[in-house]
């Protein structure tokens, strides 16, 4: 918490530096005296840098990526400075000080970034199993929708069509489907809506680290609500449950770690292993308990794929998670991440792209 506040706190401040730098150069322009440069120098930067302060909001994401290219601007400045017809032309000097190309390059990145959140592609898996089983399953994985956030009802119909013409056996809600900025009306909403799509087995949801609102002080609607609004369209709840379905294939559902929860040892303690054992987790964590275990699939969301470039990356580095996207496979457990049907907190993604995940189980003999 202490290296994250931190990290926070340096980068707020390289931020405003950037922000208080670029608007003293395009204020140099027009401003005469020195008073009335500094003036004007403060008002615009304050103006621009308080909305920043708000973590995690567009404006804040937003100047992250103007700083970046405006830090990376400079050196390209000052060899071109370096150049005496470049340094004294006109369109060079009102270029350079208004902070041209870091801002075109900022607003190519939003435009793209909100495109990219709302562009859902469909991601194919095919997992081969030694257990025997009579037919082969299509499992659909959706997580973290955050509904109300970034998209709303027409964007959940589309996928709710594209689901419905993957004729799936079972489809796996992997938590996050709402979260503290859904009201009431949009937590009714969404689950109406994917009450819709059609499975041979059902439809099962876990609970993510938003669903049940824990980030504010005053949620939207209560755990009761919750659950009811989800078991009333016809969707299970599994918090720590385990089924057979088609009495071939174990299907368990944990509680987010963000909870007390059984462990993954307690939760198997009666499963047939010779079965093929399906476990969701929002969270993509415990792989190698899983593994030693003997599940054969976790599916899994959270991550994002980090959402928002380098935080992907980061993850990667710092192994944050097992797993920040994509597949794993380890000597008894296959591990699917999905990157989510939408993103969290900002209507922009530039790392990852949205997605809903269709698996294909197959017996190997088959």
């Amino acid at each position: 918490m202490i290296l994250w506040s931190v990290t926070l706190a340096v980068f707020f401040i390289f931020m405003i530096m950037c922000v208080i730098s670029a608007v003293k150069k395009a204020a140099a322009l027009f401003c005469e005296s020195k008073r009335r440069l500094y003036f004007v120098t403060a008002l615009l930067s304050t103006v621009i840098a308080l909305p920043v302060f708000r973590v995690l909001s567009l404006w804040m994401i937003t100047a992250f990526h103007f700083m970046v290219f405006y830090l990376s601007a400079k050196p390209f400045s000052r060899l071109l400075k370096s150049v005496k017809s470049v340094k004294s032309h006109k369109a060079f000097k009102y270029i350079d000080s208004l902070s041209i190309i870091p801002i075109l390059c900022t607003a190519a990145v939003t435009l793209y970034g909100y495109f990219n959140i709302h562009n859902l592609v469909e991601t194919d898996y095919t997992l081969i199993t030694q257990k025997e089983l009579s037919k082969d399953y299509c499992a659909v994985l959706l997580s973290d929708i955050h509904y109300g956030t970034t998209v709303h009802k027409e964007y959940i119909n589309k996928l709710v069509r594209k689901v419905n013409q993957k004729n799936p056996d079972v489809i796996l809600l992997c938590g996050d489907i709402v979260d503290e900025r859904t009201s009431y009306a949009q937590m009714k909403e969404i689950f109406s809506l994917l009450s819709n799509m059609k499975s041979k087995y059902g439809i099962y949801f876990v609970y993510g680290n938003h669903d049940r609102s824990v980030y504010t002080s005053s949620p939207s609607f209560t755990d009761a609500q919750l659950k009811s609004a989800i078991e009333s369209n016809n969707i299970s709840i599994l918090k720590d449950q385990s089924l057979c379905i088609n009495g071939e294939m174990i299907l368990i559902g944990r509680d987010d770690k963000s909870v007390k929860r059984k462990t993954v040892s307690e939760i198997m303690k009666n499963t047939d292993r010779n079965k093929f054992i399906l476990m969701m987790d929002h969270q993509p964590d415990e792989f190698y308990e899983k593994n030693n275990e003997g599940v054969d699939l976790q599916v899994s969301g959270h991550t994002h794929a980090g959402q928002i470039f380098p935080t992907g990356l980061l993850i990667d580095t710092f192994h944050t998670s097992d797993l920040n996207y994509g597949c794993k496979v380890m000597s008894k457990l296959t591990a699917i991440v999905s990157s989510g049907v939408s993103g969290w907190g900002i209507p922009i993604r530039t790392e990852g792209h949205s997605e809903y995940v269709v698996i294909n189980i197959k017996y190997k003999t088959r």
